[in-house]
């Protein structure tokens, strides 16, 4: 029986996957915060390791999901050659884009971190450009192995595409695992290397299966371009769409360096737990909700209203106890995490005034990121191409005066980000008022406000306990500063749900289906 046969089984496999590789990454940002702490080769590993990916995550990430597979599956029901012959045009063709970028990135290492991180000392610059030179190759075989993945799960293949990027993960912890320490930029070096070999073996490992199955696309240097032309009405729409989150994350970076080389890493460490934090909400929203929306936007306006107004109070009711939980406990979080090895106490403060802030713009990201779904869904790239250009912009011009003018440090780069996040989510709201009742059902917007009001009573509660609870626990230590997440977390749940529990029938989502129906 094949998997897509097995639609339920096959759901569970790819969220534990999903699951699996997200715990092999905080694993491996762990071991990496432990080997390298605060030095010049974290700040080094954190410049060079962002760049290829955020690079490609811009300008083709977009296009392989929202572009390339709907077009694949699109031949494949006239014919499998036509389907075959298309993959293999768009796999060459990023190939060959991707490995161009990829010699020049190389050859330049040098140069562009002086342009992407121009502040950091010289001798963390030529270490990041050294291993620059060695991961930007990770561009060329992450654009073959998405691509792979696309095909095989046009063809009912899902669980191996979910679960192959536990393999880079996997790659790196065992190479840290072998280092008590990394304090020397040969070890550094080794790990770039490790890197890009993860990324090869990823690749690899979804050719196997094509290959068995005569769907591996065949590379070719005869671009046939009649044959992407398809593609270009919404690609760039999509691609600028999708820049907000890799934007950022370069954004950070840049600013970063004009703070010192220890706050480039800790930013990213802190950015990690964000990102596996907020990951985890819209994985589990936009998983659910957009085969509904994409299914029923040109069939059924009645029921796409339905599944989008619960989709985006679900974004704010799961998001914002998540929000809360990581800002009051976000000292607690990060010795939890990574107070072992090279990282030392002051770099866990450092870390926890950027994680308050960044917890701050989760409910910001998980609202947007539900709402360009519900977008895409009605093939409009336009808005979120737009809101994307002035999270950006927002991000640039706060970072501006956060760090360049008023020197605000590691706060002023996450109160960039918060703020780039905040700019990108209200102008989607506003940008789609007008749109309001095609994409959602009758007081969608004012029932959202529940959760919002509900969320006030935890705030205000574990505000005036903390303390409190800090003085009862005593002196900080791996089990004290567990108890104190746990009772502190508890003290939020308890109170939010208990209260979201009694205006359950006044929030769309939280009724009863038989009351939902329009």
């Amino acid at each position: 029986m094949t998997e897509g046969k097995r639609p339920a089984l096959t759901i569970i496999a790819m969220t534990i996957a999903a699951l699996l590789s997200k715990v092999l990454g905080l694993i491996r940002q762990m071991l990496i915060a432990s080997s390298l702490g605060g030095s010049i080769y974290a700040t080094a590993f954190s410049v060079a390791s962002k760049l290829p990916l955020a690079i490609y995550d811009m300008f083709f990430a977009a296009a392989i999901v929202s572009c390339f597979i709907p077009f694949y599956n699109r031949k494949k029901n006239e014919s499998l050659a036509q389907a075959s012959r298309f993959s293999s045009v768009f796999f060459s063709f990023a190939l060959i884009v991707t490995l161009v970028v990829s010699i020049i990135g190389s050859v330049f290492s040098r140069f562009i971190i002086g342009i992407y991180a121009p502040s950091i000392t010289n001798e963390a610059a030529d270490i990041a450009g050294r291993m620059l030179s060695i991961m930007f190759p990770s561009m060329l075989f992450a654009a073959g192995t998405f691509t792979l993945a696309g095909i095989l799960q046009s063809h009912d293949s899902f669980i191996l595409p979910s679960a192959v990027s536990c393999i880079s993960n996997a790659a790196l912890i065992i190479y840290l695992l072998t280092q008590n320490k990394i304090d020397s930029e040969n070890q550094v070096v080794v790990l770039s290397v490790v890197y890009t070999v993860s990324w090869i073996i990823q690749f690899i490992t979804l050719c196997i299966p094509l290959i068995k199955k005569h769907l591996m696309p065949k590379p070719t240097f005869r671009i046939e371009l009649k044959l992407l032309s398809e593609l270009k009405t919404m690609v760039w729409l999509v691609m600028i769409s999708s820049w907000m989150t890799p934007a950022a994350s370069l954004l950070s970076t840049f600013f970063s360096s004009f703070v010192s080389d220890v706050t480039v890493a800790a930013f990213d460490y802190s950015l990690s737990i964000f990102t596996i934090a907020s990951g985890l909400t819209t994985f589990g929203i936009l998983n659910y909700i957009f085969p509904k929306l994409s299914s029923s936007a040109d069939t059924d306006e009645s029921a796409f209203r339905n599944t989008s107004s619960k989709s985006m109070q679900w974004s704010l009711i799961l998001s914002l106890p998540i929000a809360i939980i990581l800002y009051f406990c976000s000292q607690e979080i990060i010795e939890i995490l990574y107070m072992r090895g090279s990282f030392d106490n002051e770099l866990a403060l450092i870390c926890s005034s950027a994680l308050k802030l960044l917890a701050i713009s989760i409910p910001a990201f998980v609202y947007k990121e539900t709402m360009v779904k519900i977008l895409f869904s009605k093939k409009d790239a336009k808005l979120p191409a737009i809101t994307a250009g002035i999270g950006v912009f927002a991000f640039i011009l706060s970072g501006l005066v956060t760090n360049i003018f008023n020197k605000m440090g590691i706060e002023g780069v996450a109160l960039s980000f918060c703020i780039s996040q905040y700019a990108c989510a209200i102008s989607l709201f506003l940008l789609t008022l007008r749109q309001k009742s095609v994409l959602f059902s009758e007081k969608t917007f004012s029932q959202s406000l529940i959760p919002l009001a509900v969320s006030v009573v935890p705030i205000v509660t574990v505000a005036l306990l903390n303390e409190i609870i800090t003085d009862a626990l005593g002196e900080r230590a791996l089990l004290t500063n567990i108890v104190h997440c746990v009772i502190l977390s508890a003290i939020i749940l308890c109170l939010y749900i208990g209260i979201l529990f009694l205006f359950r029938n006044r929030i769309k989502c939280l009724k009863k289906e038989a009351d939902t129906v329009e």
